[in-house]
């Protein structure tokens, strides 16, 4: 008797199986449930680059020359003065020399802020020559474009370029800091460099050259 009543109750399971089965079949087919059509499977890639920043200094204007001339000494001159603002050339003190407007420019043309120092090979005495009381070689540094140069915090309170007035240039090793942070944004990364230079009565004719290097150090 016990086994028929568990032959009865496995058989009422199995039909209860069935009835659902089907009652889900159903379900589906009128689409109260959704069927199963497959799987999906999703992933992600990551797309990676580093840009470097690049420290990069040029001379814009690399050059400055005031041709040739001499003292106007016939008119009593012991020296001639010029520099590259165009103003200081005085035609009473010197003859022939040719008027020059612009000084040297120096850009940042890099990715990242910079230092920048600058250095003469020759001072005074070893680019002009003659007596020592009267040569005289200066430079003045200047904002070439507007806010190019700030302070060593990147403001622009305080100092900014310096000499700002023609003082001696600086032949030592390493020169002097003239701008302790130059900027690289293309509309505001330049800076200008007047010189200015007296030339004695008794200055050594022939070719005078002086080259002035621009160091720059990422700030």
């Amino acid at each position: 008797m016990r086994e028929n009543n568990q032959a009865l109750f496995y058989s009422i399971i199995a039909l209860f199986g069935v009835v659902l089965v089907a009652e889900y079949l159903m379900l589906v087919h009128v689409g109260v449930f959704p069927s199963v059509t497959g799987l999906q499977a999703s992933d992600t890639g990551v797309a990676l680059l580093e840009i470097a920043s690049t420290a990069s200094l040029r001379f814009a204007v690399d050059v400055v020359n005031f041709q040739n001339g001499s003292v106007n000494t016939s008119s009593g001159n012991t020296v001639c003065t010029m520099d590259t603002t165009g103003v200081s050339l005085l035609r009473s003190q010197c003859i022939n020399f040719t008027n020059v407007t612009a000084g040297f420019q120096i850009e940042n043309d890099g990715s990242t802020n910079l230092t920048v120092n600058l250095s003469s090979d020759k001072d005074a005495d070893a680019f002009l020559g003659g007596s020592a009381s009267l040569n005289e070689f200066k430079w003045a540094i200047s904002q070439n474009e507007t806010g190019s140069c700030k302070n060593t915090t990147g403001g622009t309170g305080g100092t900014t370029v310096t000499p700002t007035v023609y003082s001696d240039v600086n032949a030592t090793a390493g020169g002097i800091t003239v701008c302790p942070f130059l900027q690289f944004i293309d509309a505001s990364d330049s800076i200008k460099v007047d010189i200015n230079v007296t030339i004695p009565y008794d200055a050594t004719s022939g070719v005078k050259t002086a080259t002035l290097t621009a160091t720059g150090t990422t700030v």
